[in-house]
């Protein structure tokens, strides 16, 4: 996988930049324009081949349905809570 660094962003321009700008004026953008970028706790990395696509694609599900399996229940709580008048 290609990694990309705040590291190499400095280099690249001589100026410092936040992580908080990293993440949305870079990875986001770069993200919503449709390019596959893979995170963990050791950055943003790119991926280069088919096991790159497996491991991102096996991460994401890991994270992704324990999320989505939170927001149903909270979203069946609101629904029997308000009968239905706030969720439909």
């Amino acid at each position: 996988m290609f990694e990309l660094r705040l590291e190499r962003c400095f280099i690249r321009t001589g100026r410092k930049i936040s992580l908080h700008y990293f993440q949305t004026k870079v990875i986001a953008q770069l993200r919503d324009a449709g390019v596959l970028i893979a995170s963990s706790s050791r950055g943003y990395k790119l991926p280069a081949s088919e096991s790159d696509l497996y491991d991102f694609v096996t991460h994401s599900n890991a994270i992704i349905e324990p999320m989505l399996s939170r927001v149903k229940r909270f979203r069946d709580q609101i629904n029997t809570a308000t009968t239905g008048e706030i969720v439909s």
